[in-house]
C-alpha cells in the first residue's frame, strides 16, 4: 500500500439566514507515488431540532486525472445508521451501487458511458468534477452527476443528472473572508427541470486555485456555506 501525503485540510461552516446550523471538517490526501490517486475525506456534522446530530461521513478515492473509482457515504442519527457505496469501473464504465439501511441491503449496477461524477453531501467534494474537465471560459460547461434519494431506507436505484457550470467572471474576483482578502472563481451552478430546460434558481459557488476547493456557495433561501479555514501542505503560505 502506498504512501499517503496530506495536500489540504479545512473546515466549513454552514449557515441559514446567518445562523450556524452544520460543519464540515475535510482533507485531500495523495499516493506518494508516480501518478497516485486522490483521497477525499470529510465529516459533516448537524444539529438537529430534536438535539440530536446528524453525522455525514464521506470518503472518495479518484484516479490521479480525478475520475472518481469509489465513493462512500454513511450516515448516522441517534440509532439510525445507513450507507450508500459507489464503485465506478472506468474500463467498462460500469458503476455498482450497494445500498445498506433499515436491516435492509440493495444492489444495482448500470453501465454510463458520459463520465459521471457522484452527488456529494459534503460541500469540499461537490466541485471535484472541474478538475477532471475544466471550465469552459466562454460557455456553460456540463457535467454528468448521479445522484440517489436513498437516505434511511432504499427509495430505488442511482440517476443521473446533468448539471451545467459557468464563469460569472472572466477574472478572478476579490473575496473576503474573516479579514482575510482572498481570490476566486465566481461560477454559477445550473440545474435542468424535468423537460430540460435551465432552472431560474442557481447556487454561485467561489472557486480557490487548489484543485478547485471552494471558498464558498450561496444558495437560495439565504444559505451559505463558507470556508472557515484552509490549510495547504503545499504551499505554507496558504493559511487561514
Amino acid at each position: 500500500m502506498a504512501f499517503k501525503e496530506k495536500l489540504f485540510e479545512g473546515k466549513y461552516i454552514y449557515t441559514a439566514k446567518g445562523k450556524e446550523y452544520s460543519q464540515e471538517d475535510f482533507s485531500v490526501l495523495r499516493e506518494d507515488k508516480l501518478q497516485g490517486n486522490f483521497f477525499y475525506q470529510a465529516e459533516v456534522l448537524s444539529r438537529m431540532s430534536t438535539g440530536e446530530f446528524l453525522r455525514i461521513d464521506v470518503k472518495a478515492e479518484f484516479s490521479n486525472e480525478f475520475e472518481p473509482l469509489e465513493y462512500s457515504i454513511v450516515r448516522s442519527l441517534g440509532a439510525k445508521e445507513s450507507q450508500e457505496t459507489f464503485s465506478i469501473n472506468q474500463k467498462n464504465k460500469l458503476v455498482s451501487y450497494l445500498f445498506e439501511g433499515s436491516g435492509d441491503t440493495n444492489r444495482f449496477e448500470k453501465i454510463v458511458n458520459s463520465k459521471p461524477h457522484i452527488a456529494s453531501p459534503c460541500f469540499s467534494m461537490s466541485t471535484v468534477m472541474i478538475n477532471a474537465k475544466r471550465l469552459d471560459p466562454v460557455q456553460r460547461t456540463p457535467y454528468t452527476v448521479i445522484t440517489s434519494d436513498n437516505v434511511w431506507t432504499y427509495q430505488g436505484p442511482f440517476t443521473e443528472e446533468d448539471v451545467f457550470i459557468e464563469f460569472q467572471d472572466i477574472e478572478q474576483v476579490p473575496l473576503e473572508i474573516q479579514g482575510k482578502e482572498l481570490n476566486a472563481s465566481r461560477c454559477k451552478v445550473l440545474r435542468l427541470d424535468k423537460k430540460g430546460r435551465v432552472q431560474p434558481d442557481f447556487q454561485e459557488v467561489y472557486l480557490s486555485k487548489h484543485q478547485n476547493i471552494p471558498y464558498k456557495a450561496v444558495f437560495p433561501n439565504e444559505i451559505e456555506i463558507v470556508i472557515d479555514h484552509l490549510r495547504s501542505f503545499e504551499d505554507s503560505k496558504v493559511r487561514f
